[in-house]
C-alpha cells in the first residue's frame, strides 16, 4: 500500500473516531454513573469530560443530562461550579429557556464571586430580554 493509501485510511479511521467521540464518552458517563463505579476516583471526571465533549459536538441536551447527574451523583467534585454554569448553557442552547433561568441563577447565587459570574449575568440579561 502506498503512503497515500496509508493516509486515507489514518483520515478515514480518525474522522470515524471524532465523529463516535460523543456516544463514546456518553457511555464511559454511563459506566461512571453506575453504583458499581460511583465511589471511583475516576468516576467525576469522566463525567465532567463526556458532558464537555458533547456540549462541543453540539449536543446539548445529552451533554446538560450527562452533567446533571454528574453533579446529583458527585456533589463534591472538582467541576461542579463548570458543571453547573455549563448545565444552564446547555437549557439554553436547546431552547429550554425557563430551566436556563433558574440555572444561572441558581449559579449565581451558589458562586457569586466565580470568574464567570459576569457571563452569568449577561446571559440572564439576554434572557429575559427575549421574554
Amino acid at each position: 500500500m502506498s503512503f497515500r493509501g496509508i493516509a486515507s485510511v489514518i483520515v478515514v479511521l480518525g474522522l470515524a473516531l471524532l465523529v463516535s467521540l460523543p456516544d463514546l464518552s456518553a457511555y464511559g458517563a454511563r459506566l461512571a454513573l453506575s453504583p458499581d463505579h460511583v465511589g471511583k476516583a475516576w468516576a467525576p471526571g469522566v463525567v465532567f469530560w463526556a458532558g464537555q465533549i458533547n456540549m462541543r459536538f453540539w449536543r446539548y441536551e445529552q451533554g446538560g443530562r450527562l452533567l446533571e447527574q454528574g453533579l446529583h451523583a458527585f456533589p463534591n467534585a472538582f467541576w461542579r461550579q463548570k458543571g453547573c454554569f455549563y448545565v444552564a448553557l446547555c437549557h439554553e442552547r436547546s431552547g429550554q429557556e425557563p430551566d436556563a433561568l433558574r440555572g444561572y441563577e441558581s449559579f449565581l447565587r451558589r458562586y457569586p464571586g466565580h470568574p464567570w459570574a459576569h457571563q452569568a449575568r449577561h446571559r440572564l440579561t439576554l434572557l429575559r430580554a427575549d421574554e
